[in-house]
């Protein structure tokens, strides 16, 4: 009797390591790349005639399996003007299409492939219109979700007539990071659209906690206040276009220190004594993705 419960007891044993090998493989038969489109976001809006702007469009694979044959396309609007995409080894524009396609091939899991979209707005008139745009994504392989391959941004148009100062913030996207993806660098334009001068001008940038200041430049104009996290930059006089004015660019440094995956908001403000002819465009925000995404984009941000 001894004899038998052993063997019985060997046969169970052998039955849940069977059990288990069976669900391993299992796993990995059903293991399966997950594309999705993290970001769609124009670096400003609303837009005048002859604005220079940027969509920024983020791929990044969730499955557990790499991507085969990437690609991400984004339609050029008859309103815009195509001027480059970065990175241009990637992508290319179709003029007959009026498409701007990029492969980046084969993408490994937990990996994120940025792209910039420059365009010109080439329309003209007096009455705002608001315009649509849908970037999507595709691969040839076998995706768990499919939902997250597209995305959409609404950007603004409106007339550029004004008499007096016309302050905006005419670009606020990332730039290039680090080969860790710690060290991330934004770039942010600011013009003075309007006729007459616009004194006093300051632009201020609120950082949220879960990033941290590293350098802005020009040095000598701004200025990180660590108590309130916000970066002040001051301009005596911001000189319109019209007169010869350059704006100003400012590059910004700051460190992601995060393991996990998140997404926080970065918020530019504009602000100048005197009237402003239109202050819609004196603020943008910047959706940012920190740390290494391990969800998909369905799930909800973590905001600071």
């Amino acid at each position: 009797m001894a004899c038998c419960k052993r063997w019985r007891t060997v046969v169970s044993l052998f039955s849940i390591l069977l059990i288990l090998g069976l669900a391993g493989q299992s796993s990995k038969a059903f293991a399966q790349a997950d594309i999705g489109l993290t970001t769609l976001q124009d670096s400003m809006d609303p837009v005048r005639g002859q604005d220079d702007f940027t969509y920024g469009v983020r791929v990044f694979n969730y499955g557990d399996k790499p991507a085969q044959q990437v690609r991400v396309s984004l339609p050029i609007p008859q309103e815009l003007t195509f001027m480059a995409a970065s990175p241009a080894s990637f992508c290319s524009h179709n003029q007959a299409t009026r498409r701007v396609e990029c492969d980046f091939g084969t993408m490994a899991t937990g990996l994120e492939k940025p792209t910039d979209i420059h365009v010109r707005v080439k329309r003209k008139g007096s009455k705002p219109v608001s315009l649509a745009l849908k970037a999507s994504a595709t691969t040839t392989s076998v995706e768990l979700i499919t939902k997250n391959n597209h995305q959409s941004e609404t950007t603004t148009f409106i007339d550029r007539s004004p008499k007096g100062a016309d302050i905006g913030i005419t670009r606020f996207a990332e730039g290039a990071s680090s080969s860790d993806n710690k060290s991330r660098s934004f770039d942010i334009i600011v013009k003075n659209f309007g006729a007459g001068q616009a004194a006093n001008a300051k632009l201020v940038v609120m950082i949220p906690s879960l990033l941290k200041f590293q350098a802005a430049s020009p040095a000598t104009s701004c200025k990180f206040e660590p108590l309130s996290g916000q970066l002040l930059c001051d301009r005596a006089v911001l000189e319109p276009l019209s007169n010869g004015g350059e704006g100003i660019a400012i590059k910004l440094t700051l460190l992601d220190e995060r393991k996990t995956h998140g997404a926080v908001k970065v918020k530019a403000i504009l602000v100048a004594s005197g009237p402003d002819h239109d202050e819609s465009n004196d603020q943008l925000e910047l959706a940012v993705t920190l740390g290494a995404p391990k969800f998909s984009p369905l799930s909800a941000p973590i905001n600071a």
